[in-house]
């Protein structure tokens, strides 16, 4: 499996700013095995830890830097993390937005979820089977009411979620 990495990664200024451990905390995130195209998938801190020799104690202080530069989310209860320019360097297309709602569908429940649609709209489309109007909320031609985001009650956030801003539960 391959992955893109730009190369402007080593010059932006906030992964500059980040220590050895937060930058291969970061490129880790992106190009580990266990990663999905869409930027969101399943990875356990033990995992994490195993395979960069990031002791756990200091995962939390780099999830939490991650997050508040919203380069990376990471759900603990869920323990799914969340790249969030990572689709937008992997894939493009039809084909890769329906692999992302699918891949997302096979997820437990996580507010990365909403996090991610908020981020990629389009494939929402995928996701719920009809064409989203993200403009206003009025009917599709198919008379289902179009959301911007998704509205399933499991959208709303995990208590524990690490994130720059917590998301309200409706």
């Amino acid at each position: 499996m391959y992955r893109t990495i730009s190369t402007e990664l080593w010059t932006d200024p906030q992964v500059d700013a980040l220590d050895r451990d937060g930058k291969l905390l970061f490129v880790y995130s992106i190009t580990n095995p266990h990663t999905h195209l869409s930027g969101l998938y399943y990875l356990p801190k033990p995992t994490i830890t195993l395979e960069t020799k990031i002791p756990d104690r200091v995962l939390d202080t780099l999830f939490d830097t991650l997050s508040r530069l919203e380069k990376l989310f990471y759900d603990p209860l869920t323990r799914t993390i969340f790249v969030t320019r990572m689709f937008s360097y992997q894939g493009q297309g039809e084909k890769n937005e329906r692999a992302a709602a699918n891949h997302l569908k096979t997820l437990h429940k996580t507010a990365l979820i909403k996090r991610f649609f908020a981020e990629y709209p389009s494939v929402l489309t995928y996701w719920t089977g009809y064409p989203i109007d993200t403009l206003s909320d009025t009917p599709s031609e198919s008379g289902k009411r179009c959301p911007s985001v998704p509205d399933p009650s499991f959208l709303t956030s995990s208590p524990n979620l690490q994130s720059s801003s917590p998301t309200k539960k409706q």
